[in-house]
């Protein structure tokens, strides 16, 4: 498995498993952030808030890279997804719904990982490929 499918996948199974079990509802996280920081002005979205998240972790990486910041930038765009599809989906609030909903965006969260992999995995074979023509 090359770098880039690793800390994909890692990222993932961060954001299904470790990071769910410990701060639980991503939406409700969120929206409590965009609540304070709504203080400053700028009214902000859980979807928002993720991508402020995502690029706090990418600044880390520019001034102190380490395997971690690029992975929770990864978990952070991904649930930015869900909690955009949570905004506008009203059944959202009902436990069982949330259950489900969470469930099927960790799947398809997961899918879009594998199939962007596979991309870039054949990719590589391509690049490869060319340069050993030249």
């Amino acid at each position: 498995m090359n770098k880039r499918t690793e800390i994909g996948f890692d990222a993932v199974d961060l954001i299904n498993n470790e990071r769910q079990q410990e701060y639980g509802d991503p939406k409700l996280m969120y929206d409590a952030l965009a609540v304070r920081w709504n203080q400053y002005k700028k009214p902000y979205s859980a979807e928002t808030i993720c991508l402020m998240l995502t690029d706090m972790k990418l600044v880390r990486e520019l001034t102190k890279p380490k395997y971690d910041n690029l992975r929770d930038a990864i978990g952070y765009l991904c649930l930015a997804e869900e909690v955009k599809e949570a905004d506008h989906d009203i059944q959202f609030k009902s436990s069982e719904a949330a259950q489900k909903k969470r469930a099927k965006n960790q799947n398809d969260c997961s899918e879009n990982l594998s199939r962007l992999c596979t991309k870039a995995q054949q990719g590589e074979r391509f690049s490869s490929a060319l340069g050993a023509r030249t």
